[in-house]
């Protein structure tokens, strides 16, 4: 869930500086971690022009995927739940 947040804020950030002089975009670089889960990485780009209709995709798509992962988190809770019901 903090990878969905960073690639959040680093759009959210992108959308705010998008019309200023020398903006430098800040990238949400994601990798597989080795336990498991995700690692995200922040980084500013080198100073360009900003797409601001890219910057709005990725903010939708980070807020879906912390949805869903928040989706799976309470219907993990819900099943352990459920076990710890049946085995008291």
């Amino acid at each position: 869930m903090r990878a969905g947040a960073a690639r959040l804020d680093s759009a959210a950030y992108n959308i705010a500086v998008a019309g200023a002089d020398s903006a430098r975009p800040v990238l949400a670089v994601q990798a597989a971690a080795p336990q498991g889960g995700v690692l995200t990485n922040m980084s500013e780009g080198p100073p360009a022009p900003i797409d601001v209709a890219s910057a709005l995709v990725d903010a939708m798509e980070a807020g879906i995927t912390y949805r869903a992962n928040a989706s799976v988190m309470r219907a993990a809770d819900g099943m352990i739940g459920m076990l710890f019901d049946r085995s008291g």
